[in-house]
């Protein structure tokens, strides 16, 4: 989905715990990557490492941070978040580890960086309701 690297000292940043809920049309959306890539800039003029979760059969997710430390959470300040169901899953039972691709569930407006509408604000205390509720084309 997205290789991303902020190439920073993540000591530098202040983090919180995040969690929430995704639904797209009403319904719980399970197996869902949740991203959170920060927006705010420190005066070192870096971002900070993203954050990922993924959505169990109730839509839920908790945040952990993609950098060398895995802390639970995410970067305090602005975050422009994308959510996609299109991931390689490895075929069980299979001796040669064969990948399965998974088609994409979600809208392409929510799974595009440039794209995405989602934009989440992590407060210094974190969040239980970063939720998401996501609709289809023409809905």
């Amino acid at each position: 989905m997205l290789a991303l690297s902020c190439g920073c000292n993540s000591s530098k940043f202040e983090f919180a715990e995040v969690r929430g809920r995704v639904v797209l049309d009403g319904k719980p959306v399970s197996e869902a990557k949740v991203v959170f890539m920060p927006t705010t800039i420190n005066e070192d003029g870096e971002s900070g490492p993203y954050s990922q979760g993924l959505t169990d059969s109730d839509g839920r997710y908790e945040l952990t941070t993609q950098d060398e430390h895995a802390r639970s959470g995410a970067v305090v300040g602005r975050h422009r978040v994308v959510v996609s169901t299109k991931q390689a899953h490895l075929a069980e039972g299979v001796m040669d580890r064969e990948i399965i691709d998974v088609p994409e569930s979600i809208p392409r407006k929510y799974t595009h960086y440039r794209e995405t509408p989602l934009v989440f604000e992590v407060p210094t205390g974190g969040a239980d309701d970063a939720d998401f509720s996501l609709e289809s084309p023409g809905r």
